[in-house]
């Protein structure tokens, strides 16, 4: 499929807005034909989500897969540098779509993060660069989970130095996202005008990884050393503070998009689930304690979904509350991924505690994508801080 743009204005629901503007939520036509292409293709890519730990092998196939079959790697890049133009609310189309199965592919760090991350900072040559090789589909990014998070020059983080004119970083980045197939890396480091970010091509010398362990088998999160690695330079200081706050914003709406579709699958699992299982001689659906768990996990996962459209319109537009519209999408999507799949596991029973059922593998995405960018409890008090409550 070719990169063309999925571009979007939605034609349906309109949502009034301070000013006198109605402003269109919906999907458009050719955003849900988006929608239906990605779940046709995650349906028949199934096997690719894994039962134990995702392999490197396992996340090859996949990524060639999106971008040989489906065409989406470049979505959000602009159509000079490659990519297919589109918007942050396309992209959340494909994101959900993909939490929906939990794919097993670097899809939310290369063509969400790292893309987001490139596209916020100011122009350059080693910028566009990475852009152009993202939109072809000639590499895998990865970008390190302090850009979104504390920007602070801090102790732990590589340290980067002029040699012979050239920069280059020596130290550790912890826990970069998806970052086994990766051949580019946007990593911070302290400078002496404070932090930077880098790109550093990952098969240079001196660079190694090692994946860690964590609870979540569906992503991986891995260490990457530098050891005077050579590095190009994309921003710093004082210019580069500024820009970090939009960046955060984004990329919270990208992982919200994702924990929307996670919910929604355990919605559909657990309702799939009542409607199977007899009990007493009628589903157990009939019974009110599983009505009221299903219509709460409806509750949660339509709020969520509609919380990350309203984030995801204002991104796009520049909206003047598109911070305070990404944390709260964000801090929705979290709470509601996490409780539909634990009340998933609750109407599925025993099976559900198996490995043979999937709903253990959404439990654990849930759980770690809560603290995977920015916990709820840093959302909240972020919200309440921009919206003059104070600190929760």
């Amino acid at each position: 499929m070719p990169n063309a743009c999925w571009g979007c204005r939605a034609t349906a629901a309109t949502v009034p807005r301070p000013g006198g503007t109605d402003v269109d939520f919906d999907l458009s036509r050719e955003q849900r034909d988006l929608s239906a292409a990605v779940r046709a293709f995650t349906t028949a890519h199934a096997g690719l989500r894994p039962d134990s730990d995702a392999s490197s092998g396992q996340q090859a196939k996949a990524w060639a897969a999106v971008r040989e079959q489906l065409g989406v790697h470049g979505l959000l890049i602009p159509e000079p540098l490659g990519g297919a133009g589109g918007t942050i609310l396309d992209l959340v189309v494909v994101l959900q779509e993909f939490g929906r199965e939990l794919f097993c592919s670097p899809y939310l760090a290369s063509a969400g993060l790292a893309t987001v991350t490139l596209l916020g900072l100011p122009q350059t040559e080693a910028r566009d660069r990475v852009l152009r090789e993202l939109g072809a589909g000639e590499v895998v990014a990865t970008a390190g989970r302090d850009i979104f998070s504390d920007h602070r020059a801090v102790t732990g983080r590589p340290t980067a130095e002029v040699e012979d004119a050239r920069w280059s970083l020596t130290g550790t980045s912890e826990a970069m996202i998806e970052a086994e197939l990766a051949g580019v890396a946007l990593v911070v480091a302290n400078t002496v005008d404070g932090p930077g970010i880098f790109a550093v091509r990952l098969d240079a010398s001196g660079v190694s990884r090692q994946r860690l362990v964590t609870l979540d088998p569906t992503r991986s999160l891995t260490t990457i050393r530098f050891d005077r690695v050579a590095a190009d330079l994309l921003c710093s200081g004082g210019e580069l503070v500024p820009l970090l706050p939009g960046i955060r914003a984004q990329a919270m709406v990208l992982l919200a998009a994702e924990q929307v579709g996670g919910a929604s699958r355990c919605l559909e699992m657990a309702v799939e689930h009542a409607v199977a299982r007899r009990q007493f001689g009628r589903p157990i659906g009939a019974f009110q304690a599983i009505k009221h768990l299903c219509a709460d996990m409806l509750v949660d996962a339509e709020t969520a979904d509609a919380a990350v459209r309203v984030a995801a319109w204002n991104v796009d537009e520049q909206a003047e509350d598109v911070r305070e519209t990404a944390s709260m999408a964000a801090l929705q999507a979290s709470a509601a991924f996490y409780r539909t799949a634990a009340r998933t596991i609750q109407v599925h029973g025993a099976i559900a505690y198996t490995w043979e059922h999937p709903a253990h593998l959404y439990y654990k995405r849930a759980v770690t994508s809560r603290r995977l960018l920015a916990s709820p409890s840093a959302l909240a008090d972020e919200i309440a801080a921009r919206t003059g409550l104070g600190v929760l």
